[in-house]
């Protein structure tokens, strides 16, 4: 397997699981889940694990986030010299065609004398 290959499976399980805890914790909140609890120790035992379960939610969102940043900055430096790369060879071309241009004219001078001298 390509090394991109696996970036692109690191990632897709990394969804994959962002997406499992992130069903949890909106079952977590699900209306009416607080008024399970009687006793109001549990109950903030209960918000405090629900917002630690939130927390660690985000954190794996930025942590997903930061991957595909870092990937796309990848792509915008490789992309970025690759134009460079083919601006290059258009002024090559651009180059070579004027070139021809000058030699053109150059022809068609000599082809002038020629034709004043015979």
């Amino acid at each position: 397997m390509e090394n991109s290959e696996i970036e692109t499976k690191l990632i897709e399980a990394r969804l994959e699981f962002l997406k499992e805890i992130s069903r949890i914790q909106s079952q977590l909140y699900t209306p009416g889940i607080e008024s399970r609890f009687q006793d109001e120790q549990e109950k903030r035992k209960f918000k405090l694990f629900r917002l630690q379960w939130s927390m660690y939610v985000q954190r794996v969102e930025i942590d997903i986030l930061s991957v595909l940043v870092d990937k796309l900055e990848e792509n915008e430096s490789a992309f970025k010299s690759g134009i460079e790369a083919i601006n290059g060879e258009v002024q090559n071309i651009n180059n070579t065609v004027g070139f021809l241009n000058l030699l053109e004219r150059g022809l068609k001078i000599l082809e002038r004398i020629i034709d004043l001298t015979i």
